[in-house]
């Protein structure tokens, strides 16, 4: 990256920004990130609810209270998938993927310049930057429908 290559890596790490932490344990300076690295993507794969099954209940209040979702008067409709022939009973068909862009802002690269760089200093830049964290993206895709409660639980 620092000759102008457009480099693609992948490491194992929970989240975007411990992306960050896990290149500096692996000993890249902290200052040669901030100067080469341009994002990171994290990603997951959550099962999509099968059409052919697909009913709808509403959220408990326990639900709700975990997913951290602000009280509505009508509590939230989410989507299942009951289970048939076309899904195997499972109520499942297909996966799509939920994902975490962390664009490097000048906020992270401060974040970055910090001697003792945290984890959540990292998460609180990019949240700030306007970062959807991989449990918003699997929220937003339950809430239209695209998978179920239990696999935002499961998977984030």
């Amino acid at each position: 990256a620092l000759t102008g290559h457009l480099v693609l890596s992948t490491l194992h790490t929970n989240d975007a920004p411990s992306s960050l932490i896990r290149l500096m344990d692996l000993g890249t300076p902290a200052f040669l990130i901030s100067s080469t690295v341009i994002g990171v993507a994290a990603q997951r794969l959550v099962r999509k609810i099968c059409l052919n099954c697909k009913t709808d209940r509403n959220l408990a209040d326990g639900e709700m209270e975990y997913l951290q979702l602000p009280p509505k008067p009508k509590g939230y409709a989410v989507n299942y998938g009951e289970g048939c022939l076309e899904c195997r009973g499972t109520g499942y068909k297909g996966r799509t993927g939920i994902f975490e862009i962390l664009d490097f802002t000048d906020r992270i690269r401060t974040a970055l310049s910090s001697t003792e760089v945290e984890l959540a200093a990292l998460q609180e830049a990019a949240k700030a930057d306007g970062m959807l964290a991989l449990r918003q993206c699997a929220i937003k895709k339950m809430i239209e429908g695209i998978t179920t409660y239990e696999e935002v639980v499961s998977v984030t």
